[in-house]
């Protein structure tokens, strides 16, 4: 009985040690401008507009746990973070999120807001139905966008992994196990040893 027992206990321990952590991943983000302007004409310029979006995971996100950061836009306009998922009306295409599948997004169609709105970034494929890529601002008026385009994806692997509290008590549990085999062990000895003396 013993030995199925420790038998169990070492398949259980191996288990534990193996079971991969759950993380979220990390993506660079960009498109071209194709339109841009100031609300005078297209004087914005053409280029591309770059970030990061990190906290997808495996499957469907609907963009809640997202956290996105401008990273570039030609002429340096509406950079940085603090971009929040927004709502949508009856009358909008469906906001969607986002679908990773073997790490690769395979759909975006997400819309972002900051500073009560007056800021808006989408992400999208306009070619598949969704909202178009666009970074824009209401007050003064500047918008980027690609029609007919997509955003180009390119997941950042992260180099340094943390390990989940799964693994960790894997490491624990082993640890206690091969301490009470390493005892048995030594028990065993003791008592072969104490029997050949005797």
């Amino acid at each position: 009985m013993k030995s199925k027992l420790s038998l169990g206990s070492a398949a259980v321990c191996l288990w534990l040690i193996t079971a991969p952590p759950a993380h979220a991943l990390k993506f660079n983000w960009s498109f071209d401008v194709t339109e841009s302007n100031d609300g005078s004409g297209p004087a914005l310029g053409t280029g591309s507009v770059t970030g990061t979006i990190d906290g997808l995971v495996e499957g469907d996100n609907d963009g809640s746990a997202v956290t996105i950061q401008v990273i570039s836009s030609p002429g340096g306009n509406l950079l940085g973070g603090g971009w929040n998922l927004q709502s949508f009306g009856p009358g909008v295409v469906a906001q969607k999120g986002f679908n990773v599948s073997g790490g690769v997004v395979t759909l975006a169609s997400a819309g972002f807001e900051r500073n009560g709105y007056n800021e808006q970034l989408f992400f999208g494929d306009s070619l598949a139905g969704n909202f178009f890529p666009e970074l824009g601002r209401a007050s003064p008026y500047q918008d980027y966008r690609n029609v007919g385009g997509a955003v180009v994806y390119t997941r950042i692997d992260d180099p340094v992994s943390t390990p989940g509290p799964l693994p960790l008590f894997g490491v624990a549990a082993a640890f206690g196990f091969s301490r009470k085999l390493r005892n048995r062990i030594k028990v065993t000895r003791t008592t072969v040893l104490s029997r050949a003396a005797g």
